[in-house]
């Protein structure tokens, strides 16, 4: 189970917890190094297929399938005008994220990263979800299952950072992100529309389906924040307990 927390919190559980020892699985990037991007490309490669199955020491949960007990989206204008909420929203497919590059500003603490999924292994959205509200010209309302298929997508992250200091060891909190999800399709499929009716659920699949690209523009935003929050909780959770020397040696 995730919970969004703020930097206060993190601070706090710093303050709390202290230090504790990085894996020893874990590569780290020397600061001083000729290819330190391509060392932290790695070095987060590495992390993704090790976090899979989660890190108790860490206090990271496994991210594939990655668990968000609540989503919200509430697009109250536009072509698409809706009340979206999952519940147990399971991510899966998360572990075959490739990176494609990472650039990193020791001084600025700002890290960007370009990564993608296999068209052949897509990223799955399954939950519960509830609708209620008007998808281009149509309404829509439901509550049931939902599978959600983000095909071959490319991210953007931008992680901007702070440093701070417990008992004279620096950390550094993640403070900001910035996060663009652009798949090359999606494929949606919500069970239990209209009160279970059938023709007028495999009709608005269908739909969906057909006017994907319309439907994702007007919900991309939020759910881009949506996944960026929990992108900068599990990163802090590693950064807020690993000293930054460890992390990153000189």
């Amino acid at each position: 189970m995730y919970r969004i927390l703020s930097l206060s919190s993190f601070l706090m559980v710093l303050a709390i917890a202290g230090s504790v020892q990085l894996p020893s699985e874990f590569k780290t990037c020397s600061r001083s190094a000729g290819n330190v991007n391509q060392c932290l490309a790695d070095a987060i490669q590495g992390g993704i297929a090790i976090l899979t199955k989660g890190s108790r020491s860490l206090g990271v949960l496994p991210i594939d399938p990655l668990l968000v007990t609540e989503m919200h989206i509430n697009q109250g204008s536009g072509p698409v005008s809706i009340k979206l909420n999952f519940k147990d929203l399971l991510i899966h497919g998360v572990s075959n994220a490739k990176i494609n590059s990472v650039t990193f500003d020791v001084n600025n603490k700002l890290c960007k990263l370009i990564l993608h999924a296999s068209v052949y292994s897509p990223i799955n959205l399954v939950a519960q979800y509830s609708i209620d509200g008007k998808v281009l010209v149509l309404p829509i309302s439901g509550h049931g299952n939902c599978n959600i298929s983000l095909a071959n997508p490319e991210a953007k992250v931008e992680l901007t950072g702070k440093e701070v200091t417990k008992d004279g060891v620096s950390y550094v909190i993640f403070t900001g992100l910035n996060f663009d999800l652009n798949p090359q399709r999606v494929e949606m499929h919500f069970d239990n529309l209209f009160n279970g009716d059938k023709t007028l659920g495999d009709n608005m699949n269908r739909f969906l389906n057909e006017n994907w690209k319309e439907v994702y523009s007007e919900l991309k935003s939020p759910i881009e924040k949506a996944f960026g929050i929990t992108i900068l909780e599990v990163t802090n959770r590693i950064f807020s307990k690993v000293p930054a020397e460890t992390i990153f040696p000189a």
